[in-house]
């Protein structure tokens, strides 16, 4: 039965946008558990750099990771793990060998490797995007690196609370405005609750040969989510600046605490692109 039938005479109003900006604002005891949970993603950062060389599987990298967060005492999110590597590529789920009876992909020189881990402690959730580049990383893998990094501190720039999310995002867009780049992921979103989500359309028509790759095109959201929602002291952000160029893609980033006068970084390792020696 309809909830409107069963409830005749009655007025239903939606609230959760409402209910999602209540829950922004975090307690010190939730901020507690928010660094925890960030610690161990930071540990599973430096897991995958150890890992990570010409020959290693996917799965010596996967595995690296999720021991790491057991061993910091943190379950993750769906879906547990993303984890993809080649050059170009423009992936991001989870391994194909996860879903489909395959090979497992081993790195070779010259690979991206990118992954985006979601541990949760005591129910808190943080996200860090860790990109290695194995060996020298081509031009155009640096190209992108730089520009994901700016558009990282473009934002820290610009935050604060009172800082608007619309403020935040514009200030993420625009080193991929004057780079040309354009971005497969969101730049910047919520956690706790992910709710306001900040894709970006800046130089969307260079993504137009994407669509005859393999998977659902690059998504465009008609309206940015949240774009009047005030960033209050309390707010965890995932910042997670990827830029694009052709098939190639780097993503980078942390989570990161808005406060009265600016914000705290709360992972280090992740929020470049990192090389190993090949």
């Amino acid at each position: 039965m309809d909830l409107t039938e069963g409830l005749p005479g009655r007025d239903i109003v939606d609230i959760s946008w409402q209910f999602n900006e209540m829950m922004l604002p975090k307690s010190e005891e939730e901020l507690a558990l928010v660094r925890r949970a960030a610690a161990a993603a930071e540990a599973a950062c430096h897991a995958m750099v150890e890992t990570a060389a010409p020959g290693v599987p996917e799965t010596e990298i996967y595995a690296a990771v999720l021991s790491e967060l057991a061993r910091h005492g943190c379950g993750v999110r769906y879906p547990t793990l993303i984890l993809n590597s080649g050059f170009p590529s423009l992936a991001w789920g989870p391994p194909r060998w996860t879903t489909t009876a395959e090979p497992v992909r081993r790195l070779a020189k010259q690979d991206l490797v990118m992954a985006e881990i979601f541990p949760t402690f005591g129910n808190a959730e943080v996200q860090v995007q860790m990109s290695i580049a194995v060996g020298t990383p081509h031009p155009t893998v640096a190209q992108c690196a730089a520009v994901a990094r700016a558009s990282y501190e473009a934002g820290l720039s610009v935050l604060r609370a009172g800082t608007t999310f619309q403020e935040l995002l514009h200030a993420m867009e625009q080193p991929l405005r004057e780079a040309g780049c354009w971005a497969l992921t969101p730049l910047v979103h919520s956690l706790n609750p992910q709710a306001f989500l900040g894709f970006t359309r800046v130089n969307a028509e260079d993504a137009a040969p994407v669509p005859a790759l393999p998977g659902p095109p690059p998504r465009h959201v008609p309206e940015l989510s949240g774009s009047d929602l005030v960033l209050p002291a309390g707010a965890t952000l995932a910042f997670e600046p990827n830029a694009c160029v052709g098939r190639t893609r780097v993503v980078s980033g942390g989570t990161v605490i808005v406060t009265d006068t600016g914000y705290e970084e709360t992972n280090v390792l992740p929020c470049r692109m990192r090389t190993v020696h090949a």
